[in-house]
């Protein structure tokens, strides 16, 4: 289940510990994007990004990059194997790791997530029921279970 802390204002404040482990004290931060469709017109569209960072401690910003990094190299190294190996057991398994390595990144820094409402307005869901009552302390807000269907 998610929860969703509503905030009203351009600033967020975030408590002092990681929102991925919460376990450890943060000391450095990783940038997280959110895009929203405005408007689109014949032959373009029109988007709103709000752009936040998130506080993140040392050990959890080292597995983002580290997933990161092995999922390409592991997808690079099926591009590099010799043409008549393409077909054999490796290639595809590399590929197939690699992106299984980026869908767990993704799926792992999704437990927090900007969701931009307009005018400066954020609605930040997070799979931690205890991380949303601390974000919500922290900027007076409320938290409340967060519905996809709400949001229309």
């Amino acid at each position: 289940m998610a929860f969703g802390v509503p905030i009203r204002s351009s600033s967020v404040r975030f408590p002092a510990i990681c929102p991925f482990c919460e376990a450890r004290k943060t000391t450095r931060w990783i940038r997280r994007r959110h895009s929203r469709l405005t408007g689109y017109y014949l032959f373009y569209f029109t988007y709103s990004t709000a752009k936040l960072q998130f506080p993140i401690c040392t050990v959890c910003r080292s597995k983002a990059l580290s997933l990161l990094w092995a999922g390409i190299a592991m997808v690079v190294t099926a591009a590099l194997i010799p043409g008549e190996w393409k077909l054999a057991v490796e290639a595809p398994f590399f590929v197939l790791a690699g992106l299984a390595l980026l869908a767990y990144r993704v799926w792992w820094l999704s437990k927090v997530i900007p969701i931009v409402l307009g005018n400066g307005d954020f609605l930040i869901v997070t799979r931690s029921l205890d991380y949303a009552r601390q974000l919500a302390t922290a900027n007076d807000a409320t938290f409340e279970p967060f519905m996809p269907a709400t949001l229309t």
